[in-house]
């Protein structure tokens, strides 16, 4: 699903440069540097799949999707490769439902360039969206309802108290590797309610029992500011989930819908391993950038028993008279 559009706008959070490239007309290019490993990189267009016009150090072969049907070219009821996960209130672990609910998920044809995408409509009642996973659970082949129409300020929606996530099935991952996540997405926002690309990371450590087991220790996302409604926006983040949790061994990918509601679609779902040159030019760009580390405090010196010293105490704060 790779769609070329030849102009765009490209808005960077993070350090970018403009470049001038001079050809038969006018081209825009930008060349980004990564300053951080949590750089985004957000890319307006008219079509998902757009490939980037910039000047790029990346070598000329396409890195390696690790994400299975990013996509969501694939499948039959679902997308392959990916799930809906719901937190049922009666168990510890979340259930896996591997068929679209055609109530808040949807298999679009429609608003795609080029293939499919994913649809998802938050402005769905919470009660009837927890009675179709039942539904679901019980029997995947339970056909869908129409939704019944939301009212009111609608707070009470999946907008307003849940969301709407898609699950992929986990990825693993390597120790020490940075990665770069990305995703088109189209969609609406207001205020600090925006779309969310997240990527959950996942090892084994001991409960409290003292057992292992599989736990979330991981966690990041890309923000997906859309500007406006009705076009397809870019967006891209490095990450290294092991750096500071190195018990990690796989993600997910979950991308998530919420406030405002309304519809929302995702597109092109990617995540790479970035070549160890780049690597080490971000993590080196993060380390210049980090604040120095205060000084520590001398140790006092051990006094023997019964020396005597001076305790200096600051002059008493005068009060202002009533």
């Amino acid at each position: 699903m790779n769609s070329i559009e030849p102009k765009r706008r490209t808005i960077v959070h993070g350090v970018s440069k403009w470049a001038a490239a001079v050809a038969a007309g006018v081209v825009l290019a930008f060349r980004v540097s990564a300053a951080t490993t949590d750089t985004t990189h957000n890319t307006q267009h008219s079509g998902p799949g757009a490939q980037d016009s910039a000047l790029s150090t990346q070598p000329s072969s396409k890195p390696v999707n690790l994400v299975k049907n990013g996509g969501f070219e694939e499948g039959d009821k679902c997308p392959t490769g990916w799930l809906i996960r719901w937190p049922r209130k009666d168990l510890s672990d979340m259930v896996d439902i591997r068929v679209l609910d055609g109530l808040t998920l949807f298999w679009d044809t429609t608003h795609s360039t080029s293939g499919k995408c994913i649809r998802m409509d938050t402005d769905v009642n919470q009660k009837e969206v927890h009675r179709r996973m039942w539904e679901l659970i019980a029997s995947p082949d339970a056909p869908p309802w129409p939704k019944t129409p939301t009212r009111g300020d609608k707070y009470d929606t999946a907008a307003g108290l849940e969301g709407v996530s898609f699950w992929s099935e986990p990825i693993p991952v390597r120790k020490g590797k940075m990665y770069r996540m990305s995703v088109d997405a189209m969609g609406q926002m207001e205020g600090i309610f925006f779309p969310k690309m997240f990527v959950r990371g996942f090892g084994m450590m001991k409960n409290p029992k003292g057992e292992m087991e599989k736990r979330k220790l991981y966690d990041t996302y890309v923000s997906c500011r859309v500007a406006g409604q009705g076009r397809w926006c870019h967006f891209t983040q490095t990450f290294a989930p092991t750096d500071h949790t190195p018990a990690v061994t796989e993600v997910r990918v979950m991308l998530f819908s919420y406030w405002p509601p309304g519809l929302y679609y995702w597109d092109n779902v990617e995540i790479t391993e970035v070549p160890e040159a780049e690597a080490a030019a971000v993590r080196a760009a993060k380390a210049k950038d980090q604040p120095p580390k205060p000084t520590p405090r001398p140790t006092p010196r051990v006094r023997k028993p019964g020396e005597s010293f001076v305790v200096e105490e600051e002059e008493p704060m005068e009060l202002p008279e009533k």
